[in-house]
């Protein structure tokens, strides 16, 4: 039996309270209205729903935690697209495993009005290939002809800054994902074992924009065999600030990666590229003093030539780095 629930007509609609079609094995298809604010922890948990359309839904502020968790059908989610961030006036919340083990779920554009993605809340959507968050384009002032007025670019404002632990953990197909430039954290984990994922970015399209990236937690890219393209204006001010840096095994397997960007970092955790058997090269700062944990680079069988000044080193920092010619000391 296939049900399509069509909830636009109640504009009074305001929660979709929790367990309210957990587990439902009939409908595969909801559409919800402008009204919705909030849909609540395991709302649609277990359920057969293949289809979610929030398109009219410009007002929902949160989806809760497990509210689609483990929903093996579900294959398409459709969020609101806007004009302007004037019409952004509600961020969206997408709070922990809200859509974890969604095992159907092959391509994603998320919400342009994504204020918050807690932990794993994609994580196990194991045939997602593509994510899609706002595109940096909205936020460079768009070309007006003479005699119009100017027109108002996207403000950054409000939205989404960091990207949660476990966020796509296990997304095992994942090849692309298209970051804004105002993120500023990659959570622990957020993307460990993406094994097909090959390019990190949030500079796509920037124009004259910087990157706000400063902190990649551990185990970020743990994992990501494929990966072999980290941008370099992606990560130039990773390290910068009190909190700013490279977390522990961030990159540890990451087997294809041969060069990393990374001139503000003055430490290198334990096991932050270790097994990166591909990595030839890392940019680091020239000024600063620098210190390489236990087994920061073991088994970078690859890996050249390292300048910088490194105060200390730890324990196995570089073990097995048998094509290392030289290290500039401080």
């Amino acid at each position: 039996k296939h049900v399509t629930l069509d909830l636009r007509g109640f504009s009074n609609l305001k929660y979709i309270e929790s367990f309210a079609f957990a587990f439902n094995a009939n409908v595969k298809e909801v559409m919800l209205p402008s009204s919705l604010f909030e849909i609540k922890d395991s709302a649609f948990k277990g359920s057969a729903i293949e289809k979610v359309d929030l398109s009219a839904s410009t007002n929902i502020a949160r989806i809760w935690q497990y509210a689609f968790a483990d929903c093996v059908k579900l294959n398409s989610i459709v969020f609101a697209t806007f004009t302007s961030t004037d019409d952004m006036a509600v961020k969206l919340a997408i709070n922990d495993y809200a859509f974890s083990g969604c095992t159907a779920l092959k391509s994603l554009d998320m919400p342009e009005n994504l204020g918050t993605l807690d932990s794993y809340a994609f994580k196990g959507c194991t045939a997602l290939e593509t994510v899609n968050f706002v595109a940096n384009a909205k936020f460079n002032p768009p070309e007006t002809a003479e005699g119009e007025e100017p027109a108002v670019a996207y403000d950054a404002a409000g939205l989404v800054t960091i990207i949660g632990d476990g966020a796509f953990m296990d997304c095992t197909s994942l090849t692309t994902v298209t970051l804004p430039y105002f993120i500023t954290r990659i959570g622990n984990s957020a993307f460990e074992n993406c094994a097909a994922l090959t390019a990190f970015t949030t500079m796509a399209d920037a124009g004259t924009k910087l990157s706000a990236l400063r902190t990649i937690g551990d185990r970020a890219f743990f994992g990501c065999v494929k990966l072999n393209n980290v941008d370099s204006a992606t990560t130039q001010n990773v390290g910068v600030g009190t909190n700013g840096g490279v977390g522990k095994s961030a990159f540890e397997n990451c087997e294809e990666l041969p060069t990393i960007n990374l001139p503000a970092v003055s430490v290198f955790e334990e096991g932050v590229f270790r097994n990166a058997k591909s990595l030839r090269s890392v940019v680091m700062g020239a000024s600063i003093s620098i210190y390489v944990g236990n087994e920061a680079f073991r088994n970078c069988v690859a890996l050249t030539d390292i300048t910088a000044r490194i105060a200390t080193v730890d324990d196995g920092a570089f073990r097995n780095c048998v094509s290392l010619r030289s290290i500039t000391f401080a």
